[in-house]
C-alpha cells in the first residue's frame, strides 16, 4: 500500500478535498475550462487587482461550490478559492438569530 502524501489538511477538510478532486477530474475529462489552471499565480499572488479578477473568473467555474467548500473546511488563508479571496472567507457573516417559535400552547390559542 502506498502512503498518501501529507497535504496538511485539517481532518474535516478531507471529504471536501476528495470531492473537489473528483469534480476536477470529471471536468477535465469533459473538456471543461477551469480558470485557475490557466494562470494559477492570479489566484495565489499578492496583487489585489489580479485576485479580484480571479474571483470574477470563478463565477462560471463548474468547481466553484466544491472549491469554496474545501477552502472553508480547511480554513485556507491564502489565495482565491471558489470565488472568494482570503478577506471574504475570513470576514464573519452576520448570523440571523433563529426564529422564535411559539409553543404548541400558543399556537392552539391563535
Amino acid at each position: 500500500m502506498t502512503a498518501q502524501p501529507d497535504l496538511g489538511l485539517r481532518p474535516e477538510a478531507e471529504g471536501p478535498w476528495r470531492l473537489l478532486n473528483a469534480q476536477l477530474r470529471q471536468a477535465l475529462d469533459d473538456g471543461e475550462e477551469i480558470p485557475c489552471r490557466a494562470d494559477p499565480e492570479s489566484w495565489v499572488g499578492d496583487d489585489t487587482s489580479l485576485r479580484y479578477l480571479a474571483t470574477r473568473c470563478c463565477v462560471h467555474c463548474p468547481l466553484r461550490d466544491a472549491c469554496q467548500g474545501f477552502a472553508l473546511a480547511n480554513a485556507e488563508r491564502r489565495g482565491v478559492w471558489g470565488g472568494q479571496d482570503r478577506d471574504s472567507r475570513c470576514t464573519p457573516r452576520s448570523i440571523t438569530p433563529p426564529t422564535l417559535q411559539r409553543s404548541t400552547e400558543d399556537r392552539s390559542r391563535a
